[in-house]
């Protein structure tokens, strides 16, 4: 029986990295296309809106929302805040395609701190499987724009900043797992969603100062973006991510993050007209090969809950 909820387990999360990497895909595209016409602090603070929108009348109805630890659950939320929030300054610095790299270093990094911190054993499959989809990132990231010296022009300082909401990420990852045997993964969804609220408003001050009366040439389009980043990609897609930690692993979750790009750019295919090239097959079936590895192919994991 034991060996069954293990099986169940895996194949569960795999079916939530599927569903996140379609819906996290289409967030990156959909949010690009609304960034060209909303300041993007004001455009962070409605997607939060938005989600805590969709997900608060199910705490609601439930009654079991519970306040224990609290101070510890604010700043572990503050983690994914730090993420959200630091990388709108950090890509302003830099270029998409840096900062693209960069995310493909969180499941190494959570592999560090899960080896540490949780004891969750890295053999040599996982390990292969994080170098394996790590590279087919960098194919998909790289080779379509080697010899282009402007997606390489970003800032030390802009890196610093994605790298540091990288990390972050990686750490709200790993620390999820341990509060997970106290709080649900929609409690910890809204923890994080309320706290990213309270900051952006904070911070939204001071861009309203230089950023007014956008509002009145908004298009649909950047209407619609709006509501898929902030309902689907941000209430759902970070639900979703918090269940693929507490079935599996902070490793196995982060493992969306090599898929994401593959999702991005069919998105960005159907809608943006970019043309799909060999080295973005090559990198996603790498990606693909990494996620299998790590993930043991679907066959019974060893996962600590």
């Amino acid at each position: 029986m034991t060996e069954i909820r293990k099986f169940s387990k895996t194949y569960r999360a795999i079916i939530l990295i599927l569903i996140a990497t379609v819906i996290g895909g289409g967030a990156g595209v959909f949010a690009k296309i609304s960034l060209k016409e909303i300041p993007p602090i004001t455009f962070t603070l409605l997607r939060f809106l938005l989600a805590i929108g969709i997900l608060l009348p199910f705490i609601l109805r439930e009654n079991w929302f519970r306040f224990g630890n609290l101070k510890q659950v604010v700043l572990v939320s503050l983690l994914a805040t730090a993420n959200v929030t630091i990388f709108v300054f950090g890509i302003g610095r830099t270029t998409a395609t840096i900062s693209q790299m960069l995310y493909a270093g969180v499941p190494l990094i959570a592999g560090i701190f899960s080896y540490y911190l949780l004891q969750e054993r890295l053999n040599s499959r996982k390990i292969l499987g994080i170098l394996i989809g790590f590279i087919g990132v960098l194919v998909i990231v790289l080779l379509p724009v080697i010899g282009e010296k402007t997606v390489f022009n970003g800032d030390l300082l802009g890196n610093l900043i994605i790298f540091t909401a990288v990390f972050s990420f990686a750490l709200y990852s790993v620390f999820s797992k341990q509060f997970q045997q106290d709080y649900s993964p929609l409690q910890l969804t809204i923890f994080f969603v309320l706290t990213t609220t309270i900051v952006q408003l904070l911070l939204i001050p001071f861009e309203l100062k230089e950023s007014t009366n956008w509002w009145s040439t908004v298009s649909p389009l950047a209407i619609f973006g709006l509501l898929y980043v902030g309902v689907l990609g941000t209430g759902v897609y970070y639900l979703i991510y918090q269940y693929a930690i507490k079935v599996a692993t902070p490793v196995m979750a982060s493992m969306i993050l090599y898929l994401q790009p593959i999702s991005a750019f069919a998105w960005a295919s159907l809608l943006l007209d970019e043309k799909i090239t060999p080295e973005f097959i090559v990198g996603a079936i790498l990606a693909f090969i990494g996620v299998a590895l790590v993930t043991n192919f679907g066959r019974l994991e060893e996962v600590k809950s």
